[in-house]
């Protein structure tokens, strides 16, 4: 398993471990516009005001941001048809001062200033849902988008890296039982630092829905 993998993953665990929604960073979601194009339902949205404050200083000190987006169809009685969801991170490297985002196909991969990723995540376009054809004409369907950021302090960060490694290690030393011991003592290890100091890492969220839709209400662009 690579060492974005392994990140990722334990990232996903976070994200359930720590449901509370911090308020102090105020981004929010707006203009989410649902519409037909390509014999497909696509989606417009932006993400304000993300790109300040504390999430930007971390940022910006070298310390990896964890981002999911999950773009959610719903049928009225609010049972998701389909979801496509993002799960990767945003990095600056603070000698090249240059971004990277990481498995989060809908961007760039790079981007060379804070402008230039603040316009990025406000002008998110023709995010592909479904296929128009398999939506029901008299059906009225709405879209959520959720958008979560998680924050790790340098030692937590700098923890992270060494379990990375250290998995990674026991991944290529041991068979396979073996490993698996050995992926679980060390993560055990992990969880206590996040669980056991005075601080745990920062979640940001972000939710919003656009207005109830029926295909023939869609624009086409």
């Amino acid at each position: 398993m690579s060492v974005l993998k392994l990140r990722l993953k334990f990232f996903r665990w976070l994200l359930l471990v720590f449901p509370a929604v911090l308020s102090a960073q105020n981004f929010q979601l707006s203009g989410i516009l649902p519409y037909a194009a390509e014999d497909s339902l696509k989606v417009d949205f932006s993400v304000q005001q993300l790109w300040e404050g504390k999430i930007a200083k971390t940022l910006l000190a070298g310390i990896p941001l964890d981002i999911q987006l999950d773009i959610i169809l719903l049928n009225p009685d609010l049972k998701v048809i389909s979801q496509k969801s993002y799960i990767g991170e945003v990095v600056y490297d603070v000698w090249e001062e240059k971004f990277t985002l990481l498995n989060l196909g809908i961007f760039p991969a790079h981007c060379n200033s804070l402008a230039d990723l603040r316009n990025w995540f406000e002008h998110i376009e023709r995010v592909g849902l479904n296929p128009l054809e398999t939506l029901v004409p008299e059906v009225k369907y709405q879209v959520r988008i959720d958008f979560s950021v998680l924050l790790l302090n340098k030692k937590q960060n700098q923890e992270l890296k060494r379990w990375m490694q250290s998995a990674d290690q026991t991944e290529e030393e041991f068979a396979s039982r073996e490993r698996s011991t050995g992926f679980r003592l060390n993560i055990n290890q992990l969880v206590q630092l996040f669980f056991s100091g005075d601080e745990e890492p920062e979640k940001f969220q972000v939710s919003g829905s656009s207005t109830p839709f029926t295909l023939t209400d869609l624009m086409i662009k």
